[in-house]
């Protein structure tokens, strides 16, 4: 299994960078160990990552990648990102909108409400403290209704380009990658389970060799939802 030079984190059969360091993997670590004495009269590639600032902390690791023109060796900062689950931008719209309503319904509703009590038309509430303390927290609800209101028309602006970067990938998926290109990837030493999450891993490495500005967990979805159609 590789392995990474710098932190010492072991990776799947596959994977030639650290996720984190950005650096080429290693076969073993046994190699890094024998040439320790032979590299400690030299400066180390990577001493200048463990030494401190003036603030006491580490500085940051600088992105390193290997030149390489193989497709599938080249990972975009993108895609190494752990990514987070994916939700398109017409259901954050919805969900979103509805959220405002809400709000907007309860807080205008609880408004009126507490100024009938203050103003001695009903007395559902006698203490003016609490009327008070009410009045506010229906105010907050209206305000924050109107501020998803507003986030939700950001989110809707956006729509349009996200379905059409859904159609370019849904595209390149169909024309580059079929039952042949997954056949050819598989690894008939491993459990069906473990090839299909390197098919996932491959694939979107290709994708974002072609499409590196994409969104990672918008390639995790439709890739994860391609090869599914594809397989099933």
């Amino acid at each position: 299994m590789p392995w990474c030079p710098v932190c010492k984190c072991e990776y799947r059969e596959g994977v030639t960078n650290c996720y984190d360091c950005r650096v080429p993997l290693v076969e073993s670590l046994d190699d890094i160990n024998e040439d320790t004495e032979d590299k400690n009269s030299e400066q180390p590639l990577f001493d200048e990552f463990n030494e401190f600032d003036e603030f006491g902390e580490k500085p940051e690791i600088e992105n390193i990648n290997p030149d390489t023109e193989d497709p599938e060796n080249i990972l975009s900062e993108e895609s190494l990102v752990t990514s987070g689950s994916f939700v398109k931008k017409s259901d954050q719209y919805q969900e979103y909108l509805f959220s405002a309503y809400t709000c907007i319904i309860v807080g205008v509703i609880g408004i009126v409400f507490c100024i009938v009590n203050i103003s001695g038309i009903l007395s559902f509430v006698s203490a003016s403290f609490t009327q008070y303390i009410l009045l506010a927290v229906f105010v907050l609800f209206f305000i924050g209704g109107i501020a998803m209101f507003n986030k939700s028309r950001s989110i809707k602006s956006q729509i349009g380009s996200e379905d059409r970067a859904i159609e370019a990938i849904n595209k390149w998926l169909s024309e580059n990658i079929d039952l042949n290109t997954l056949e050819s990837m598989k690894d008939a030493e491993v459990s069906d389970e473990i090839n299909y999450f390197n098919y996932c891993e491959k694939v979107k490495e290709r994708l974002f060799f072609n499409m590196p500005d994409i969104d990672p967990a918008m390639a995790d979805s439709l890739i994860d939802e391609y090869i599914n159609g594809i397989m099933n």
